[in-house]
């Protein structure tokens, strides 16, 4: 399997079995990145949940995807005009502070609209 098109459930999946991973201490405590066991435990679930041949490196590459919204969802709230709305689970601003922000970062229209 090539590419991977990743589902909201498949993503939920994911991040309650990385959890349960890191609550059994496979995570190491000097670099806190992720042990084998860990990796191989979200492969074994996932496959098995959704009838799938994934390897690790789909994790690895999931978890890549993931800390660059990560990374683009803080620099947009440190945005003017742009906020966290706790109710609907997402960045809320209005239609022409987005359009002028994703003209110069384009990446960001990931998250307009979006439930995170």
């Amino acid at each position: 399997m090539k590419h991977m098109r990743w589902t909201s459930d498949m993503d939920s999946c994911l991040s309650e079995i990385l959890v349960q991973q890191i609550k059994l201490g496979n995570r190491s405590r000097f670099d806190h990145k992720l042990k084998p066991a860990a990796l191989e435990a979200a492969v074994l679930a996932i496959n098995e949940k959704f009838k799938l041949y994934m390897l690790k490196d789909h994790i690895k590459n999931r978890l890549k995807t993931w800390k660059k919204q990560y990374d683009i969802l803080k620099e947009v709230l440190r945005q003017s005009g742009f906020e966290w709305d706790e109710n609907r689970k997402m960045v809320i601003a209005d239609d022409s502070v987005w359009n002028e922000y994703i003209k110069i970062n384009p990446d960001a229209r990931i998250l307009k609209g979006r439930i995170i």
